[in-house]
């Protein structure tokens, strides 16, 4: 942290710099549980996105700084998903074809009370990802609480199609274990 803040220290303004120092920061909150950490981790990654628009990591990481402050209490929760829908937004201004910053677009809104802007976007992430189980499997859900069986059957079925389809293939890569629902992928699914 001290060699981070001293680089800061001498570039104050390089957002390449200041996204570390704040991954450092919820490397800490990670180790420590402090919530202290998020919100200086949260400053320097802010700081980083001002100081370079279009520098996306800095944008990413302010998305992974709100999912941790997530209680999963969906009354206290939903001013964060309402933080968390600008924030995806921000990041697809500059890359809109991600489809786990999009997945959790469709999240955010939906859990802010826009499910028709909700489901837009996450059909939306698996057009753009035809591969996304994770994204089938929530749109089954979705549908399915809405009480919409013959839509929520199809998303079920479809997902369960791609994962019949890569059953056998074992060696993929983290990018690929995501796209899948695989173990060890972790964004948006």
């Amino acid at each position: 942290e001290l060699d981070h803040r001293f680089a800061v220290s001498l570039r104050p303004t390089d957002s390449v710099l200041l996204t570390n120092l704040g991954v450092t920061h919820k490397i800490l909150y990670l180790q420590k549980r402090d919530p202290h950490m998020l919100d200086v981790a949260d400053a320097f990654f802010s700081r980083a996105a001002e100081a370079n628009p279009y520098y996306l990591q800095a944008r990413q990481e302010r998305t992974d700084i709100l999912v941790l402050r997530l209680t999963g209490n969906t009354g206290r929760d939903v001013n964060i998903h309402r933080r968390l829908v600008e924030a995806n937004q921000a990041v697809l201004e500059l890359d809109p074809f991600l489809p786990f910053i999009r997945r959790n677009l469709a999240e955010a809104l939906y859990q802010s009370g826009n499910r028709e802007k909700a489901y837009e976007e996450l059909l939306k992430t698996v057009e753009l990802e035809p591969n996304y189980v994770p994204g089938y499997k929530k749109l089954a859900e979705w549908y399915g609480e809405d009480g919409n069986v013959e839509l929520s059957r199809e998303f079920r079925d479809k997902a369960g199609s791609i994962e019949r389809n890569y059953s056998k293939v074992t060696d993929v890569t983290d990018y690929e274990a995501i796209i899948l629902g695989r173990p060890g992928g972790s964004p948006g699914s």
